[in-house]
């Protein structure tokens, strides 16, 4: 069964990557496109968990409220730490690693969200895909401002917008539908949404 429309996106392929601290409602808002617009969400950490799944680690630990919990499968290292040392690990080996593992296996559909840019070469490989669609990009920073920052790891910032894109922001300040109606509303505004 289809999501039920809010609204109608335009005819045109988009791609929206949110960008944000961790916890500040990135996955939610991606989530909220999925749900309403019928969007396909994907993440530059999707081949990171993917890999610590094939290691044992089960996939509900990747959620929300499992991503701190510390877990056997991972050698007493919470998901989200494990996530950061294999990052870590492949950006050692080249800093478009996890980037070239996400592109292989990204979904051909006209309407993406990417609820994880994290690093400026993500924000540039996203746009990067939007050229090679002919797709309209958008990168909205997500923020929570009754919540820290996070973790200290280098993979918990806001990217640097690539040239020539200027970054919307929003305010995840009163839950997930007004949350969403704002993502809407960016997305109206860049003509992504009629």
């Amino acid at each position: 069964m289809s999501p039920p429309l809010l609204d109608v996106p335009t005819p045109r392929p988009v791609i929206v990557a949110l960008c944000g601290y961790q916890k500040h409602g990135k996955t939610t808002a991606a989530r909220y496109l999925e749900r309403h617009l019928g969007y396909h969400r994907s993440s530059f950490a999707d081949p990171i968990r993917a890999m610590l799944i094939a290691q044992g680690c089960p996939a509900s630990a990747f959620s929300e409220d499992g991503k701190d919990v510390p877990r056997d499968e991972l050698c007493g290292m919470t998901p989200r730490m494990a996530m950061e040392s294999l990052g870590d690990w492949g950006r050692e080996q080249a800093l478009d690693f996890w980037i070239r593992a996400w592109d292989r296996t990204l979904p051909v559909d006209p309407l993406l969200v990417i609820d994880d840019a994290r690093y400026d070469l993500e924000a540039a490989s996203a746009l990067g895909v939007a050229r090679r669609r002919g797709a309209a990009f958008v990168m909205i920073e997500v923020f929570r401002p009754d919540y820290s920052c996070g973790t200290l790891h280098g993979s918990n910032r806001v990217p640097v917008a690539p040239a020539g894109v200027v970054a919307d922001h929003v305010i995840n300040d009163r839950g997930v539908d007004v949350l969403g109606a704002r993502v809407v509303d960016v997305l109206r505004e860049r003509g992504c949404v009629k």
